[in-house]
C-alpha cells in the first residue's frame, strides 16, 4: 500500500470528473428545495419519510435517496430520521415523547442548535451537548449539505476509524469519540499534508476510498462481501448464506479458516452462527446452547447507584420501572448487559438474574441480579446508534431511558460477539 500522500499525488481528477459533476448537480438541486433558512418554518410533513407527497417536497427523501452520489447514508432503517410516518399508519418516533409535535420540536430544535454551532465550527460544543447521540448520520449528512468546507463526507464510523488508524491515530481513542468529532480529526488530519490543499472534502473523500478502500481491504474479500449483507439472513439447510458455503470449501480444502479483520467487523459473530448451522445439519438441536435463556439489557444512573456496587456487595436487587412488560418475561439465568448512562454512556457489565421477588413490605415486585464479569472497553452509546442492528434495538430506540430492555435473539448474539472480540474473558457468555 502506498503511502496517503503518495496517494494524493497520484490521485486523478480527471477520473472522476464524471462522478463529480452529478454530485453537484444532486447537491444544487436539494439546496434549491431546501436552503438553510427553510429550517425555521420547516413542518414535519415537510421533514419526514412515509406520507404521500412528492419526493421533491420532503427533506428526508432527499438526505437517503436523492443525493445518494453526495454522502450516501442509504439502507438500515428510517430510525436515522428520528421521526417518520409508518407504513401501517402511525408515527414512529422516541417514546420519551409524549406525541408527534412533541417529537417533531425537539428534532427541529436540535438542528437549528446544530446549524448554529457550525457556523462558528464549534464541534466540541456539539458533543458536550450530545446532539449526535441520535440521528448521527442525517444530522452528519445535513451539516455537509449546508456547510461542505467543514465536513467530510464520510458517514460511517467504522470506516472513520479505519483511515484514522492507517494514518497513525490511535483504536482505542477513537472508539470513544462521536461521530463528529471523529469526522474532524479525519479532516484536520487530512489537511496537515500540503498535497492535500488542492483537495475539496469531496475529493479528499474519493481519493481516501481510492488509496485503501475499508470495504475492501479491512477484511478478506469474500469475508469482507458477506458480512455486510448477512448479518439478519435467516441460516437454512437448503439456502446458508453464500459466507457459509465458502468457509466449508475453505474447511475441506485446507482444513482451517482465518475470519481476519479490526475489531467490531464481527468476526466472532459470524464465526458462532457457522458452527450453529454446520452443527445443527446433523444435530436438531444444540445440547451447548440454552435457547430458552433471555438477554436483557439493564440501565444503572450512576447519579443513582453504580454497576461497581454490584461487584462490590456480590446482589443487587432492581425494582420495576419503565416497559414494565418487560419485566414479567424475565427469569432467573437470564443473561444481563449492564449499561452506564450520562456521563459515562457506555456498557460495562455482565450479570445473571437470580430470581424474582417481591417487596415484603408493599409487595412490589424485584429482580435480584448476581455479578458475572466486568467489560473492558465496553461499546459506548455513539458507537450503539451507528451500528445498523443495534440501532435498531429496544434500548437504543429508547435512548437507553428506562431500566429493562428486551434484546431479540440475533442482536443479543451479534452484541455478545461484539463485547467478546474487545474484551475475550466474557467469550463464554
Amino acid at each position: 500500500m502506498i503511502d496517503i500522500r503518495e496517494a494524493l499525488r497520484q490521485f486523478d481528477f480527471e477520473a472522476h470528473r464524471q462522478f463529480f459533476e452529478i454530485s453537484d448537480q444532486e447537491h444544487s438541486q436539494m439546496l434549491e428545495h431546501f436552503p438553510l433558512e427553510r429550517w425555521q418554518t420547516m413542518t414535519l410533513e415537510e421533514y419526514a419519510l412515509g406520507l404521500n407527497r412528492p419526493n421533491e417536497d420532503v427533506y428526508c427523501w432527499w438526505i437517503e435517496f436523492g443525493t445518494k452520489n453526495v454522502m450516501n447514508i442509504s439502507g438500515g432503517t428510517a430510525l436515522k430520521h428520528m421521526i417518520f410516518y409508518h407504513r401501517d399508519g402511525y408515527w414512529k418516533y422516541s417514546s420519551a415523547y409524549s406525541d408527534k409535535d412533541e417529537a417533531w420540536e425537539a428534532i427541529r430544535s436540535e438542528f437549528l442548535r446544530l446549524f448554529e454551532l457550525a457556523e462558528t465550527q464549534s464541534w466540541e460544543q456539539m458533543d458536550t451537548e450530545g446532539l449526535f447521540d441520535r440521528g448521527a448520520l442525517t444530522k452528519l449528512k445535513s451539516l455537509y449539505i449546508y456547510y461542505p468546507e467543514y465536513i467530510i463526507p464520510i458517514a460511517s464510523k467504522n470506516h472513520i476509524v479505519h483511515f484514522l488508524m492507517l494514518l497513525g491515530e490511535n483504536e482505542d481513542e477513537l472508539r470513544q469519540l462521536s461521530l463528529i468529532l471523529l469526522n474532524q480529526r479525519l479532516l484536520q488530519k487530512l489537511r496537515t499534508y500540503p498535497e492535500a490543499q488542492q483537495f475539496s472534502n469531496r475529493d479528499l473523500m474519493y481519493c481516501l476510498y481510492e488509496w485503501n478502500d475499508p470495504r475492501e481491504n479491512a477484511v478478506s474479500t469474500s469475508y469482507g462481501k458477506e458480512i455486510r449483507k448477512q448479518n439478519q439472513e435467516d441460516i437454512s439447510e437448503t439456502s446458508p448464506p453464500q459466507l457459509f458455503l465458502s468457509i466449508v470449501d475453505a474447511l475441506e480444502r485446507k482444513g482451517q479458516v482465518i475470519l481476519h479483520g479490526p475489531p467490531g467487523t464481527g468476526k466472532t459473530y459470524h464465526a458462532l452462527r457457522f458452527a450453529k448451522w454446520w452443527l445443527g445439519r446433523t444435530q436438531d438441536e444444540l445440547t451447548t446452547r440454552q435457547t430458552s435463556r433471555r438477554v436483557w439489557w439493564m440501565v444503572a444512573n450512576p447519579k443513582q447507584w453504580h454497576w461497581e456496587e454490584l461487584f462490590n456487595t456480590g446482589s443487587v436487587t432492581y425494582k420495576y420501572g419503565r416497559l414494565q412488560r418487560n419485566y414479567v418475561l424475565v427469569q432467573p439465568d437470564d443473561l444481563v448487559i449492564g449499561y452506564l448512562s450520562t456521563p459515562h454512556k457506555h456498557i460495562y457489565a455482565l450479570a445473571r438474574v437470580t430470581q424474582k421477588v417481591l417487596d415484603d413490605k408493599d409487595g412490589t415486585p424485584y429482580i435480584q441480579l448476581e455479578p458475572i464479569q466486568r467489560i473492558e472497553n465496553g461499546l459506548t452509546y455513539a458507537e450503539l446508534i451507528e451500528d445498523p442492528i443495534l440501532s435498531q434495538s429496544e434500548p437504543i430506540y429508547n435512548r437507553c431511558q428506562g431500566t429493562l430492555f428486551k434484546l431479540e435473539e440475533h442482536e443479543a448474539d451479534y452484541l455478545l460477539s461484539l463485547l467478546a472480540e474487545r474484551d475475550p474473558k466474557i467469550e463464554d457468555f
